[in-house]
């Protein structure tokens, strides 16, 4: 760069925003006077070959998509004073700037960024280009609404020379937070690849929040392979309950289960736009996972910190998780789900959050027949109440969530087995529905049926005597109900 200018065409004039490599300047184009985006290499890396590839690839890649969704290339240059991309200037901000500054969107304002999405990702797998970095801070939505997609450059590209990968056949490539499971485990992509990742977002579009936060990348990663997030209905009742199924269809773990184009996504998501209003059900499960409880992991330390975006709706939602599991718990009571662990509050694995493992289900109760598009082997949604008020005492809800997580904590120190565990979950998730349903007699007699278990499980060997202590709290959550 000499004097403010690249290429011997291009003038910088403020710089827009850095990533990782390299940093980004709106510019002129002295030839045409138009004005112009410029992503300039970092020069650290300007020298390494594998990162000039890397943008070289990025402008071969935006020069095969004219969409208008797309942000479109103008010319790259590799030179002494400066390695660049000139792009299309798009006047806007991205969706990661609308999250941070006003929290989660409008409904209807999320599912028409996505289907505008959809369109570029459309075109860009019919090219055979894989984008790999979907994310808040790539989608651009310009002053009249018009979604572009940008940073193609760690996109794979399905040509001849495919196999000259830049990455290793196990390195994970893209933003942990919105990386599919088989980026994540550096296993071969596809365009489900990217649908994932648009779930990721449409996700945080609507909660302020990605499905999964953790202190490290690691942890993220691993609560993509393993993990379910919470339903999105759980934080935002006004979500269609469609839009939260076709959520959980994109974030399902395994590819085959996601929708299989981002055209049949895009019809989805605009049948679901012009349907009448209302909110129906609130789903039991998310797709594409053997029946488990659903899992609402806790945000906390550095990442919880990063999560800018978050509004402070969000936070009082995320204040009341523990209430909402008893919901979800509930559904699946409803759905006669078994899991060999239940995690409700705490736990323990990599992420700090024991691993589910699902075991055979018994069957459902009354549950509702799984859609067409539903994979065989998912939990059928039931025709649950939406998430009830907390009509109950908020200290008796708040302590079964406590009582749920002390069962978990008891199963993780191996002081109760993990049969007995999921068992007890069970029976506090029935109490918890009748208490907020506002029948406290029958959410005594269930929590009595919980107290009389602990003493059978104490008596047979399944639960040590410090367990028992860590759990014989039934007791006064009883009488603060009567």
């Amino acid at each position: 760069m000499i004097n403010g200018m690249v290429g011997d065409r291009y003038r910088l004039q403020e710089r827009l925003g850095r990533g990782g490599t390299a940093t980004v300047w709106r510019g002129v184009d002295i030839d045409t006077g138009e004005p112009v985006a410029v992503k300039v290499l970092d020069a650290a890396l300007a020298s390494r070959p594998v990162m000039v590839e890397r943008l070289r690839r990025e402008a071969e890649a935006v020069a095969r998509l004219a969409h208008p969704n797309i942000v479109a290339a103008r010319d790259a240059g590799i030179g002494h004073d400066a390695t660049y991309l000139a792009m299309e200037l798009v006047d806007g901000p991205t969706v990661a700037d609308l999250l941070t500054s006003g929290g989660p969107l409008p409904v209807e304002q999320a599912i028409t960024i996505a289907e505008q999405v959809c369109a570029a990702l459309s075109a860009a797998h019919a090219a055979g280009v894989i984008h790999r970095d979907i994310k808040p801070g790539n989608l651009i939505v310009d002053r009249t609404g018009v979604v572009k997609v940008c940073d193609f450059g760690i996109a794979q590209l399905r040509t001849r020379d495919a196999q000259a990968a830049l990455t290793g056949p196990s390195e994970a490539v893209g933003t942990c937070e919105y990386m599919a499971p088989e980026q994540a485990n550096g296993e071969p992509i596809d365009a489900r690849t990217d649908l994932y990742s648009l779930g990721c977002v449409l996700y945080a579009m609507l909660t302020g929040h990605p499905p999964f936060l953790e202190q490290t990348a690691i942890a993220v990663m691993h609560q993509h392979l393993h993990r379910l997030p919470a339903p999105v209905r759980t934080v935002r009742p006004d979500v269609p309950a469609e839009l939260d199924e076709l959520i959980g269809r994109l974030l399902a773990k395994r590819a085959r289960d996601r929708p299989n184009t981002a055209t049949e996504a895009r019809a989805r998501l605009t049948a679901i736009r012009t349907a009448p209003t209302g909110a129906g059900p609130l789903p039991a499960t998310m797709a594409g996972l053997s029946p488990t409880t659903a899992v609402l992991a806790r945000p906390s330390g550095r990442r919880r910190a990063a999560a800018r975006g978050v509004s402070p709706r969000w936070s009082a939602a995320r204040d009341g998780l523990a209430r909402w599991w008893l919901s979800v718990v509930a559904a699946a009571v409803v759905l006669a789900t078994a899991v060999t662990v239940t995690a409700v509050v705490v736990g323990r694995d990599p992420s700090g959050h024991p691993a589910p493992v699902a075991a055979a289900p018994t069957p459902a109760v009354e549950a509702a027949p799984p859609a067409a598009s539903t994979p065989a082997e998912q939990a059928p949604t039931t025709a649950a109440t939406p998430a009830p008020a907390r009509t109950g005492p908020a200290t008796v809800i708040d302590r079964l969530a406590a009582l749920a997580g002390t069962v978990q904590e008891q199963v993780d120190a191996g002081a109760l087995t993990a049969e007995a565990g999921r068992d007890l979950v069970r029976q506090i998730g029935e109490a918890a529905v009748a208490v907020q349903a506002g029948k406290a007699d029958k959410g005594v007699k269930k929590l009595r049926e919980v107290d009389k278990r602990l003493a059978e499980l104490r008596r047979d060997g399944k639960l040590t005597a410090a367990g028992f202590a860590a759990l014989d709290v039934v007791a006064p959550i009883i009488a603060a109900l009567r």
